[in-house]
């Protein structure tokens, strides 16, 4: 892939990451959570029970699920973004949470057997994700400040479908985001004739929240082929 196309999908990924965190009114009220306990003596009402929800990969390869699907969004990709490869945009807030959203999470896919180009001129084939996994962890360093709670590339299990991943993540300030605190995860992994990354941004209230992480953890470990359908 040329280098101006990356760049291009670069800018187009990075607005999409971040658009509600500056969205202007009050974030939506009402309903109860599966996150949220009820107070001693009230019920959980009918209509805030929880209700699964899967959420496919616009290129119909891969897809996962929740068991509680209504705090997750998906979010409109425009056709000419589908067709560069931007494969995933979801977000997840829960209805008392002060911020625009607690976690954003975004992929894109490529066909392996060409190259990405970047910024300094280096080139690295599609299918090495390890590689491109260190490569793009070392252009974040340049571009987020005050990192913290670093997590420096590394190879992971991410789900039965993907058995090997590689993921990097810290904590840090982003300029493009208005300099706004996010924590930030990484994952690169194939999946048959396509390598992906799978970035998610938790604000810092939420990575520290042990019900929305694990709710994170387990959408990731449930990633499955999609299947066909007859």
């Amino acid at each position: 892939m040329k280098l101006p196309i990356l760049l291009a999908l670069t800018g187009a990924l990075l607005v999409l990451a971040v658009p509600t965190l500056f969205a202007d009114g009050d974030p939506p009220q009402g309903g109860g959570s599966a996150f949220d306990q009820p107070k001693e003596g009230e019920e959980t009402p009918k209509e805030a029970e929880p209700t699964p929800k899967v959420f496919t990969f616009k290129d119909y390869r891969l897809e996962m699920e929740t068991k509680d699907g209504r705090w997750w969004t998906v979010n409109d990709i425009p056709p000419e973004e589908v067709e560069k490869g931007l494969a995933l945009s979801i977000t997840f807030k829960l209805p008392k949470s002060p911020d625009h959203f607690d976690v954003r999470m975004i992929s894109q896919g490529w066909k392996v057997g060409g190259k990405l180009s970047f910024k300094d001129g280096t080139e690295i084939g599609i299918d090495n994700y390890k590689m491109l996994c260190e490569k793009f962890y070392e252009d974040d360093l340049k571009e987020w400040k005050e990192l913290r709670d670093h997590e420096k590339p590394k190879k992971v299990k991410m789900a039965n479908a993907m058995k090997t991943a590689y993921r990097y993540s810290f904590t840090g300030l982003l300029q493009a985001a208005g300099n706004f605190p996010l924590h930030k995860q990484m994952y690169f992994f194939k999946f048959k004739d396509r390598t992906y990354w799978l970035q998610i941004l938790f604000t810092t209230t939420s990575i520290k929240n042990e019900r929305v992480t694990k709710e994170v953890d387990e959408m990731l470990r449930s990633m499955r082929e999609k299947p066909e359908r007859r």
